[in-house]
Order: structure tokens, then sequence, then C-alpha cells
């Protein structure tokens, strides 16, 4: 491939790399979004596991 286009390829990428970026600055992202919907339900889980350990050790 010829170094011109080589270059040309690599800048398009990432100027469009840079666009994607800037224009979901604002949002929070799907990683974050994905962990606090686990952590809450982890601690759904482990309360009832031990409100269920609870009431039968009672």
């Amino acid at each position: 491939m010829n170094k011109k286009v080589e270059i040309t390829l690599l800048a398009a990428i990432l100027l469009f790399a840079f666009f994607i970026r800037i224009y979901a600055l604002g949002n929070a992202p799907f990683w974050i979004d994905e962990s606090i919907s686990y952590l809450i339900q982890e601690q759904c889980i482990t309360e009832h596991l031990f409100s269920i350990i609870f009431r039968h050790f009672s």
C-alpha cells in the first residue's frame, strides 16, 4: 500500500474515533452502568440469603 494512502487512512480512522468520543462525552460509559447493576443485584441476593439463613437458625 502506498505510504500516502496509509497515512490518509490512519488520519481518517483517528478523526472518526475522536468524533465518536466527543459525541458521547456526556454519557456514562456502558461498563459503569453494568457495574452498578451488578452491584445492586449482588447486594439484593446477599441480603436475601442472609434473611433465609437467619430465619432458619432463629
